[in-house]
């Protein structure tokens, strides 16, 4: 029997998320945007989402949109904020996933200057490296809640308590970590997070994305009515019913899953 260990990577749907997603596609198959009634029933499934998925992050529901996943959540995150501003430096580790690090290699022919601050031998920032980093011009922040490869989780509180007293903009990918540690906003003081439905036993090609309905953020995609103008496409109702019943699995034993994978590793490690 093979042993399946590559769950950072991706995970296979649980047997709730796919029943969700079977009654979902089956009762629920309106476009969310008709005005007729089977278009009601999908907007209104669509709305419980939003508002279920906020208060799992502790942030409100209009600052809730959903997409194909991870990737397309850090780049419509970062690239809708930076469309609302003039400053052109943003800060960065070189721990992020290749969706970020790539797409910051693309700004820098537009004038944005890159700052990757070093972290040590476990993966961590240190916060005078930060503050340092910190110019006049520094428009965001884009630093991961916890890494794929090494596990290692930042202070994502204390990032962003000193961010705030610079008022330099937070984003983190959260993709590694929601489900598995608490996230909660306003008190962490994060700007914008990305989620993908993938990594917790839902299925692929869904994500959420989060901005503070606080925070100006203009259209990547001029003309989009989708999310709120946020992105393009009709929305996929049945994915993201299926992703938020994952959700409401897996945080109902994340305490208990901790511990047992901490009880792996151990005893893998011995």
């Amino acid at each position: 029997m093979m042993i399946y260990l590559d769950y950072a990577a991706t995970t296979p749907m649980s047997e709730e998320a796919l029943q969700t997603y079977m009654k979902a596609a089956s009762q629920y198959f309106g476009n969310e945007q008709s005005l007729h009634d089977i278009g009601g029933t999908a907007s209104s499934l669509l709305q419980v989402c939003r508002k279920t998925f906020a208060e799992m992050i502790g942030g409100k529901e209009q600052g809730i949109f959903f997409t194909s996943g991870g990737s397309e959540s850090n780049y419509l995150a970062i690239q809708s904020l930076l469309n609302a501003r003039n400053k052109k430096h943003i800060i960065t580790t070189p721990m992020e996933h290749a969706s970020i690090r790539s797409y910051f290699q693309s700004l820098k022919s537009k004038g944005y200057t890159i700052t990757e601050i070093p972290v040590d031998k476990n993966g961590l920032i240190c916060l005078v490296d930060l503050e340092a980093a910190i110019t006049e011009d520094t428009v965001l922040a884009s630093i991961q809640h916890g890494n794929s490869e090494i596990g290692t989780v930042q202070n994502i509180t204390e990032i962003g308590a000193l961010l705030k007293k610079y008022n330099v903009l937070f984003h983190t990918d959260c993709v590694q970590t929601f489900g598995k540690l608490p996230i909660h906003v306003f008190e962490m003081g994060i700007d914008s997070l990305s989620v993908s439905a993938h990594k917790i036993y839902g299925p692929k090609g869904v994500g959420a994305c989060y901005i503070n309905p606080q925070t100006r953020w203009e259209q990547v995609f001029p003309g989009t009515s989708h999310e709120k103008g946020f992105r393009p496409g009709t929305v996929n109702v049945p994915g993201i019913a299926s992703f938020l019943t994952a959700a409401e699995n897996i945080l109902k034993t994340q305490w208990e899953e901790s511990l047992r994978f901490k009880e792996l590793r151990s005893y893998f490690l011995q």
